[in-house]
């Protein structure tokens, strides 16, 4: 029996000595983080660009803004991605929110764009008509007639009556 006892304790030791939490991989937590979290710009119509760092491949959501477009919509951790905005000519403040996807890892990106301090630009006037360059005026003096047309030009000949 005293040898059973001993050795359930050197089995024990044994199971014990080999677990080695130092020997233990460490757990990879997933992220991804943005070199801004939040980029708060002027109406202008410009282009914005973050790097995104994440811990295996992310992806950025499906999006429903008209004003802003996404260079891409996936990348490797260290990757750049830039976003266009138009010019704001709402009068109003604009924001958009953008979720990255890493493995479990979520995280927001927002873009606020301030409302334009300048009227909105006006439609632009229509051009006026070309004039028919056939239509003209003339004067003949003697033997010398002179023809203007509509268009500016003008042209001065001699008829010789004889």
């Amino acid at each position: 029996m005293k040898r059973l006892f001993y050795l359930l304790i050197w089995a024990s030791f044994v199971v014990i000595s080999g677990c080695n939490p130092k020997e233990q991989e460490p757990v990879k937590e997933d992220s991804v983080t943005f070199t801004s979290m939040q980029d708060i710009i002027d109406y202008k119509a410009q282009s914005l660009t973050i790097t995104v760092t994440s811990s295996e491949t992310w992806t950025l959501n499906p999006f429903d803004y008209e004003w802003v477009t996404a260079s891409t919509m996936n990348g490797e951790s260290g990757d750049p991605i830039t976003f266009d905005l138009e010019k704001n000519t709402t009068g109003q403040r604009r924001k958009a929110a953008f979720i990255f996807v890493a493995g479990k890892a979520k995280n927001i990106y927002s873009i606020v764009q301030e409302p334009g301090e300048d009227e909105p630009e006006p439609e632009p006037e229509p051009e006026p008509e070309p004039e028919d360059p056939t239509k003209l005026s003339g004067t003949v003096i003697g033997s010398k007639y002179s023809v203007d047309y509509a268009n500016g030009n003008s042209q001065s000949t001699t008829v010789n009556t004889k």
